[in-house]
């Protein structure tokens, strides 16, 4: 039995096990798909809500499309517009003990994010489900995003990512 593995940064890993007769020739062509990236944020309550939309400066920017150029055959997205999940006013009094989101989202070729599906609608320390209020903030920010998107050898492609929201008590 004999294994094969391949990767490269910014890529999925590829593993393989095979076997090969005595005098065997073996092919096979390998193909490496684009890793995934994971963003976590906390979210607490506070009296004055967290600015609910930043942008990154044009300086900023500058810098970043210089250093993507600089990248071999694959350059990361850069966040260029971030809008933070907000506080559900609904749940503010409650005796609420904390929650999370975790969402599925594809990063499109123009820099859109688009939700594809909540992958944790449970919270897997409690066994309760997640207030619906949470998700909707949470999915109502990650609509806001903007990227500057994931190009492999120049051109933009989708990425995919997990993203993890927790809501503190």
């Amino acid at each position: 039995m004999y294994s094969l593995g391949a990767s490269s940064l910014g890529f999925e890993r590829i593993f393989r096990r095979f076997s090969v007769e005595a005098g065997g020739d073996i092919q096979e062509g390998l193909v490496l798909q684009l890793g995934s990236l994971e963003e976590t944020i906390n979210v607490a309550y506070t009296a004055e809500p967290a600015p609910a939309v930043t942008t990154i400066t044009p300086a900023a920017r500058e810098r970043y499309r210089q250093n993507r150029a600089r990248g071999g055959t694959i350059a990361p997205p850069v966040k260029i517009r971030d809008q933070q999940p907000q506080f559900p006013e609904s749940i503010r009094n409650d005796d609420f003990d904390g929650g999370k989101v975790v969402l599925e989202a594809l990063i499109a070729v123009d820099g859109t994010v688009g939700v594809l599906q909540i992958l944790a609608g449970v919270d897997p320390a409690t066994m309760t489900t997640t207030h619906p209020e949470l998700a909707r903030s949470a999915v109502e920010a990650v609509d806001g995003w903007r990227y500057e998107p994931t190009l492999l050898h120049g051109v933009p492609v989708e990425t995919r990512m997990t993203i993890n929201v927790t809501f503190l008590p």
